[in-house]
């Protein structure tokens, strides 16, 4: 209908809150969008500019001649504004399944602004679009603010021009030049980056720029503004920066700096030099590197002393640039220098050694001390993040944050100092002003009415447990020091608690008469706690720093005489005997007690007394521990429960809204276990599984199985195994996993093959969820980003082989922009390595969301780390094939034979398997492009003639004539393509034979889907007919060497019903549409494959050309037997028959004829042109189907 009418489309901005009107949009065509941009270069810009001047205003977009390409529109103005609005739209189509023989295209306009600028800097920008007029002045075409990380869409300028920019950063950032040149589609010499000048401290710097053109000149452009490197303060300490340039030794140990305990504050740093040279001078307790890291040749490159701005941008590529030359005369063995970012203070000139970018890209992050003009120091955490994909920031986190949770005031100070800083309960997480000048940084801390606590570090994970005594002597009070790592503000957290409940440690003393002092061995007199006779007390470590052991004294003795122990290690310490006999009657007993380490201190017995009853608990009221340090009740303890699930194989079909399978996962031996109860609030999750494979379930596609493990020697092992061991704590914000395990197989690779258009088929299904319709309130809850304590994080090393192949002919138009070339030449892939280092970690404490990106730049470090193993798997006779077949797609576009472009791209979806198809489908392409070429001349004038006269005449003889020269030319690249792909399919299987690799099938067929669009349970038989229906081939007596044939002509546009298997290598097929009649290809060596042979069609009857259909008696048939022949009798005779009758010849003595005629006519009565209308109550229109909105039209079809 819309061919036999002339519709265009036309649209035009609209604003209520604008006063501003324009005309009706009008299409513009550039002339040369389908030359190579080099090409276009070359065009002369006076000539051009003329062209451009004034825009054509006699096109439209015709709904009758849409292409699919980008065009380049515009709404002329009204009286009164004096710039175009410019549009770029994008023409797409995709193609829709229904019930005719040819495809229907859905057309789809994409509008969008044909400039677009991206700010990826840090701060909000002004900027201003300058167009340069044939007279050389520049006139302003839009004016805006662009936020940070925003986007400004360009409506205004005429990209056939030069295009200018005026920037005004915040924080005083203004161009150096008046204007910027950052688009020239002529001769393509816009700026890669331009230079800014900060106007209050003069600094310069670098903006890169980044070009995105498009796959056309009309399609949308985007400017990208970025620099390297931010510097973010992520404190509330001033900080000023210098921009130094160092170089390392050869033998340089790249590692963190040392620990705080070992460090001392440096000396002094030595004034600037001549020629901007200075150099870091230590005493001999000075602030260096753990091994022989020293650094020399240190020059100042920039000094950054503005501490109000929160963030500094820095490009350092320049600062390398402009020292090269420097470098290389000074020294013949030249190496390359480092950048590095000092830091400081507020004014203090006393800079901190220098943290080089070079060392942050390898590390999580990088200790430095930052020095005050008062001798003190603040300790900083430098650590490297991505903003983006092309800005990386250098963050200054406190190393540590101190936080009062104690509901009381505290005072905080060195171990040797004087100083004195309170930290109250309603105080934000403050940062500690170091002093020490000794190199023992050691803290001690106190509240009201208690003496000092003992010394305690901060320098590792964990609890620790200070104690204070009163001022009176008459009391005690325990503050729990929680260290804790995985914070976004800083790298620890120090937070100070009370009522130190739930403790990792309890001492018992189960001695009779003697009462017992303990305390961590290294503490001071004030550290000894007493324990009387029958009780227990919970135990924490009193500094993570010092050595974790246990000093146990019995009351009332000499000091000396104590003894340690190691209370992590579940043994028996025996008495320690001297000269003169034992020196205590103590028996020490560390045994484990659901999550808790119990140290039992008894009186020493004889040998004559069992292990058995040296180690029973003898429990007695007084000595009974309560719930809280227990952490649950013993009742608790004694409750389990355990649930096991097995399953010798599970199947899950995942099915798109077509509806088809698209994916089919297979888990054989599955294993799922949980236990609780396990005491300590422990639970317990297993999951193994003997097999596991993803298959893809999309016709035509080279690689069936999408994801499988490769096959083990011992077949007892499993393929993968995964335990994780839970504590419960009653707390939102802290878990406790004390394990966490996914164990593979050692020698185990797993495949993953790719074929592209699974990824876009997934993505057209995700699209069509729209998962935001399930939940569409918002929450009231506060998202929690809870700490995970991980005791022991154990995975192992995983391999893959990753195969990937490209097919650009069935991949949406404009997905992939630029990209879409580079990826059709060199993305696929054969078998590329990929290995996951194995992870390995103890006392794993941070937050969720710091877990996931460690977990996530792990795996990336993994990736790039083998950039060689990587390039080894690059398939390049895929390639090679992917490209000529794009080289083939694009010459055949310019022969503008739509039925021509048509059949190659449905040949050009069928894989090549051996050398037999490369006979059959590049001789097909070859054939069909120069008999396509030569009758075009003909037939190409004649239906031009019938369509619009004269000029349709004359439009077809140009026509023709271009279809003759690019026709065979498509031809010939579709025999190269194929013929690569068939080489690399033979290589593969000879490759396969060597190795001894099994070829991966799929666990299964894909499912049948009916045309009634129901999903009823797997059918094997059914399945397999549905092969038969995707493989069949029409051609003709010619067999496999017809050059004609089509493979999976109604692939596509029927639906299976039903089959049944005929006498003399027959098959009878029955769809939705039609009934056909199938001849199995003759197999001499092996049996036939329904999902490997392709059959070919002996005749096919459509529903509507079927008149009636009868069964009859054959002449060899016995006398009473039932009908062997069924007899369809049409409408008219077949073009390609003699007779208006198919005759179907069933097997004797059978009632399949029967069967038959009931099957066929159970279709035809559902799907037929004479359908009941009964039955249409229960067929479910497909979602591309035309829903009828009319209920009244549908009740009277339901009761008729």
């Amino acid at each position: 209908m819309i061919k036999d009418m002339d519709l265009c489309l036309q649209v035009r901005p609209f604003s209520v809150k604008s006063d501003e009107s324009y005309n009706w949009s009008q299409v513009l065509s550039l002339g040369c969008d389908s030359l190579p941009k080099q090409q276009q270069s070359s065009l002369s810009r006076q000539s051009t500019m003329k062209q451009s001047s004034v825009p054509s205003k006699n096109s439209v977009l015709r709904l009758a001649e849409l292409e699919k390409k980008d065009v380049l529109s515009y709404c002329s103005p009204l009286v009164g504004i004096k710039q175009y609005f410019w549009l770029s739209v994008g023409v797409d189509a995709s193609i829709v399944h229904t019930d005719l023989n040819m495809p229907v295209y859905d057309w789809k306009f994409s509008f969008n602004s044909i400039l677009r600028l991206e700010n990826k800097l840090p701060y909000e920008a002004e900027y201003s679009i300058w167009e340069k007029s044939a007279e050389g002045n520049m006139v302003e075409r839009q004016h805006g603010i662009v936020s940070s990380g925003g986007s400004a869409f360009i409506y205004s300028a005429d990209i056939r021009k030069s295009i200018y920019l005026t920037l005004f950063v915040q924080n005083d950032w203004i161009l150096e030049k008046d204007a910027e040149l950052i688009m020239d589609l002529l001769s393509l010499e816009h700026v890669s980056s331009f230079w800014m000048v900060q106007k209050r401290t003069q600094r310069k710097l670098r903006v890169s720029v980044e070009h995105d053109l498009g796959a056309s000149d009309a399609a949308p452009k985007t400017i990208r503004l970025f620099v390297p490197y931010w510097i973010k303060n992520n404190s509330s300490i001033p900080l000023a920066y210098r921009v130094v340039e160092i170089e390392q030794a050869v033998n340089a140990d790249a590692d963190s700096l040392c620990r705080p305990d070992s460090l001392s504050r440096p000396d002094s740093l030595s004034r600037v030099a001549k020629s901007s040279k200075f150099s870091l001078r230590y005493s001999s307790k000075s602030l260096v590197r753990r091994g022989s890291v020293s650094q020399k040749n240190t020059q100042i490159l920039e000094v950054i002393e503005d501490c109000a701005m929160n963030y500094i941008m820095l490009s350092p590529q320049d600062y390398v640039n402009s020292s090269t030359h420097t470098r290389e005369s000074r020294d013949n063995t030249f190496r390359p220098a480092q950048v590095a970012i000092c830091v400081a203070v507020g004014r203090c000139k006393q800079y901190s050694i220098g943290v080089s970018l070079f060392e942050l890209e390898n590390k999580e992050n990088v200790d430095v001390k930052a020095f005050g003009s008062d001798g003190s120091y603040y300790w900083f955490s430098v650590q490297l993040k991505m903003a983006s994909d092309r800005t990386k920031v250098v963050n200054f986190l406190p190393r540590a944050l101190f936080i009062n949770r104690t509901g009381r005031s505290i005072i905080l100070s060195e171990y040797h100092s004087e100083v004195e800083e309170h930290l109250h309960p309603t105080d934000s997480p403050k940062v500690f002003q170091w002093r020490s000048e000794f190199g023992n940084e050691f803290l001690k801390l106190r509240m009201e009415g208690y003496k000092w606590s003992t010394p305690f570090s901060i320098d590792a994970n964990g609890v620790m447990c200070v104690l204070m005594n009163s001022v009176t002597g008459n009391d005690q009070v325990f503050v729990r020091v929680n260290v804790r790592s995985g914070t976004k503000s800083s790298r620890y957290e120090v937070v100070f608690q009370l009522a130190c409940w739930s403790s990792p440690y309890r001492v018992e003393n189960r001695s009779m008469f003697l009462p017992v002092r303990f305390r961590q061995v290294g503490g001071d007199d004030y550290a000894w706690r007493s324990l009387p006779p029958n009780s227990s007390a919970s135990f924490f470590w009193e500094d993570l720093g010092r050595r974790r052991l246990l000093e146990v004294l019995v009351d009332g003795t000499d000091a000396t005489s104590s003894m340690t122990y190691d209370i992590d290690a579940i043994m028996d310490h025996q008495p320690l005997a001297t000269s003169s006999g034992l020196k205590k009657a103590l028996r020490i007993t560390v045994v484990k007690e659901g999550k808790l380490h119990v140290t039992q201190i008894s009186d020493w017995l004889p040998e004559n007394r069992t292990r058995g009853q040296i180690t029973e608990r003898l429990l007695s009221p007084i000595f009974q521990p309560s719930e809280v340090d227990c952490g649950q009740s013993s009742q608790d303890l004694d409750s389990e429960f355990h649930v096991t699930l097995e399953l010798t194989e599970l199947g899950i079909s995942i099915i798109d809204h077509m509806p088809e399978e698209v994916l089919y996962l297979s888990v054989q031996q599955l294993l799922l276990a949980y236990s609780s109860g396990m005491g300590s609030g422990i639970n317990r999750f297993k999951v193994r599984m003997h097999w596991i494979q993803v298959d893809n379930q999309l016709p035509f596609v080279s690689m069936p199985v999408l994801f499988c493990p490769q096959k083990m020697d011992n077949q007892s092992d499993h393929v993968l195994k995964f335990s994780m061991t839970m504590q419960t704590n009653n707390s939102l914000d802290f878990c406790v996993y004390p394990y966490i395990g996914v164990q593979v197989p050692e020698n185990c690779v797993f495949f993953v093959n790719i074929h592209e258009p699974i990824i876009w088929r997934l993505h057209e299904m995700v699209q069509h969820l729209k998962i935001d319709r399930i939940s569409t309130s918002q929450p009231s809850a506060v998202s929690i980003d809870p700490i995970l304590r991980i005791g022991l994080l154990n995975i192992s090393e995983v391999r893959f082989r990753v195969s990937m192949a490209m097919s650009p002919t069935q991949r949406p138009r404009g997905v992939l922009g630029f990209w879409s070339s580079l990826m059709t030449a060199l993305g696929n892939m054969e078998h590329m390595p990929v290995r996951i280092a194995q992870r390995y970690r103890e006392e794993l404490c941070m937050r969720q969301s710091a877990l996931m990106n460690s977990a996530i730049s792990n795996i990336q470090k993994d990736l790039l780390s083998q950039p060689l193993q990587l390039l080894s798997g690059v398939d390049i006779l895929g390639n090679a094939s992917s490209a000529l077949s794009n080289m083939s797609k694009g010459i055949a576009a310019l022969s503008m034979d739509k039925k021509f472009i048509q059949g190659r791209m449905r040949q050009d979806s069928k894989g090549v398997e051996d050398f037999g198809d490369v006979i059959r489908d590049g001789g097909g392409a070859l054939a069909k492009g120069i008999f396509r070429g030569v009758t075009g001349i003909l037939t190409k004038p004649i239906e031009g003639a019938k369509s619009s006269g004269v000029e349709g005449f004359v439009q077809g003889v140009g026509k023709g004539l271009i279809g003759a020269a690019a026709q065979p030319v498509s031809g010939v690249l579709d025999l190269l393509s194929k013929t690569t792909e068939g080489a690399n399919a033979v290589k593969l299987k000879i490759s396969s034979a060597i190795m001894a690799e099994e070829q991966l099938l799929r666990r299964r067929l894909p499912r049948a889907i009916g045309g009634d669009s129901l999903i009823y349970p797997y059918d094997e038989y059914k399945a397999a007919g549905q092969a038969v229906l995707q493989l069949a081939e029409s051609g003709t007596f010619l067999g496999q060497v017809d050059l004609f044939k089509v493979r999976g002509k109604f692939a596509s546009t029927d639906a299976y019903e039903d089959h049944f298997i005929l006498p003399k290598g027959k098959i009878l097929l029955v769809t939705h549409r039609r009934v056909l009649l199938l001849q199995v290809p003759m197999m001499t060596q092996r049996k036939f494959n329904p999902a490997k042979d392709p059959c070919s069609v002996i005749w096919d009857v459509l529903w509507d050309d079927l008149v009636t259909l009868e069964t009859t008696h054959g002449k060899k048939d016995a006398p009473g037997s039932l009908p062997s022949k069924l007899i369809l009798y049409l409408k008219a005779k077949p073009a390609n028959s003699r007779e208006a009758v198919h005759l179907i010849k069933c097997n004797r003595g059978s009632d399949q004829a029967t069967i038959i005629y009931s099957a066929i006519d159970k279709v035809y009565r559902t799907y037929g042109p004479n359908a009941i209308k009964e039955l249409l109550r229960w067929k479910v229109p497909k979602p591309y189907a035309p829903r009828n909105t009319n209920r009244h039209t549908v009740q009277d079809l339901s009761f008729a």
